[in-house]
């Protein structure tokens, strides 16, 4: 099984486990495990993993009630390439995991069927993400995020309004340790922050030739954008701008891109003002 290929052991799942990493696991969390091996008719342990990342999340309750006890759900994604969109939509502090930049992938792109149109920012309608997140607690690390087509790597927030009769709140979200591929400017935003009530952090993750540009930042459909911090990231040859807030400027409060950030032109156009 795949799983088995990771090193130093089940703990580390292939990411370090220092002191420092923002893991949330109160009592009764849970884990999951993904694996390419696996199937969804699983259990999603270690020894029966599920196929699919969306089934494990799935399992997590949504809103309130058990999700305040069950909270703080670990989810183990094995190394391969998974090609379906994961939303994951008011199902409180999951921890994604997955076995390392270049080894565990995702490319959203390439199932694009009902996916839900993103704007941002001010660019033609966009299908496919690799994670969607409309949720409070999210941590993701581990996992190379690849732009295929006209796809993002990851959208966070609720301006898509992606449950009409809903209106989540997206918050607590942390992003690190990854790599955003976009697979020679075929992909769009690595990251579209759009209707997330923070905080939201980004950090110590690359970026690197996406189309449009590394992150962008926007106002969603009534909601707007606060509190987002981008720092210790590396931006390379990403076209346009590292990150973008030209959309909805007004809607977009409390945004600090920095410290630490690396900015890098790539070929054909000069990134004179890596962010805006």
């Amino acid at each position: 099984m795949g799983l088995t290929h990771f090193p130093n052991g089940v703990s580390s799942f292939g990411v370090p486990m220092t002191g420092n990493i923002p893991y949330f696991l109160p009592r009764n969390a849970k884990t999951y495990f993904v694996d390419k091996s696996g199937s969804d008719g699983n259990n999603g342990s270690y020894e029966a993993p599920y196929l699919t990342i969306q089934q494990a999340v799935n399992q997590v309750p949504q809103g309130g009630g058990a999700a305040v006890t069950e909270r703080g759900s670990v989810i183990f994604v094995g190394p391969g390439l998974y090609e379906a969109e994961t939303r994951i939509m008011d199902r409180r502090y999951i921890t994604l995991i997955g076995a390392g930049p270049g080894r565990t992938i995702i490319a959203g792109g390439n199932a694009v069927s009902g996916g839900t149109s993103f704007t941002l920012p001010a660019q033609p309608a966009i299908s496919g993400h690799g994670f969607m997140i409309a949720a409070r607690g999210t941590y993701v690390t581990g996992f190379t995020f690849r732009g295929v087509g006209s796809a993002n790597g990851m959208y966070i927030g609720d301006g898509l309004r992606i449950a009409t009769d809903a209106n989540y709140t997206v918050g607590d979200v942390k992003i690190f340790g990854n790599t955003f591929d976009g697979d020679e400017w075929d992909g769009r935003w690595g990251i579209g922050v759009d209707g997330a009530s923070g905080p939201v952090e980004i950090f110590n993750n690359l970026f690197f030739r996406w189309g449009l540009g590394g992150i962008a930042g926007g106002a969603g459909a009534g909601k707007g954008t606060s509190d987002v911090i981008v720092r210790d990231n590396q931006f390379l040859y990403c076209r346009g701008f590292g990150v973008d807030l030209s959309a909805g400027a007004g809607a977009v409060t409390n945004w600090c891109t920095g410290p630490g950030n690396v900015f890098a032109d790539d070929d054909t156009t000069a990134l004179t003002n890596p962010a805006r």
